[in-house]
């Protein structure tokens, strides 16, 4: 990190999500990270301190992340906001455009959160030293499970291996072989891989890739 500490609030209502996110942004040099389970405790915690970063779900259990917008603005803070949510489709329209507001779908990995979080902190991210087709081919070769996550100026794309078979792949433009194809060998975007430990997605499986 090339500032002084910076403080990132993470307002997650699943205790054990909340627990491994705060874990994982902790870990990163120079940042602080608060954390909160309700809207009303976000808010709390506003009140008291400025984040340099939020990071929110948006379906909370006493009211909607997105409220958190008029939070800051009520506040006259300044922060960019991630929202992670496991329902963008849904949600997607409450958000109003914002130019410091951001939308990732879960599940994501620690490793693709750190990297957003650092992006959006105007830090410059740690590239990785592999492309999708290098994670590709050694979880195949150890006959491995793994998500593998892209992203990039081009969008976001996700690919999935399953004991060793390039099971699906999908980009914001579609998914399958296509998909596979335009995410495989960029070396211009941030890569995630990490353990795949749940039921792999059925919807979009690639067809002929296996290893």
């Amino acid at each position: 990190m090339t500032q002084g500490p910076r403080t990132v609030l993470v307002v997650e209502d699943e205790a054990v999500l909340r627990s491994s996110m705060v874990s994982g942004l902790g870990k990163l040099d120079g940042i602080t990270v608060l954390s909160a389970g309700t809207l009303s405790e976000a808010i709390a915690t506003l009140a008291a301190r400025q984040p340099d970063l939020l990071v929110s779900d948006i379906d909370l259990p006493d009211g909607l992340g997105v409220q958190l917008i008029g939070e800051l603005s009520k506040r006259g803070m300044r922060a960019p906001i991630l929202f992670v949510t496991a329902y963008r489709a849904a949600y997607g329209t409450l958000i109003p455009p914002h130019a410091n507001v951001e939308v990732m779908e879960k599940p994501l990995s620690l490793d693709v959160l750190r990297q957003a979080v650092l992006r959006l902190l105007g830090e410059e991210p740690v590239s990785s030293p592999f492309t999708v087709a290098d994670y590709v081919q050694l979880s195949c070769m150890g006959r491995h499970s793994v998500a593998i996550e892209v992203a990039g100026a081009f969008g976001r794309g996700r690919v999935e291996i399953v004991r060793g078979e390039l099971w699906s792949a999908a980009d914001e433009i579609g998914s399958g072989t296509e998909a596979f194809r335009r995410v495989a060998f960029r070396r211009d975007a941030r890569i995630g891989c990490a353990a795949l430990e749940q039921a792999p997605g059925a919807t979009s499986r690639t067809p002929g890739r296996e290893c």
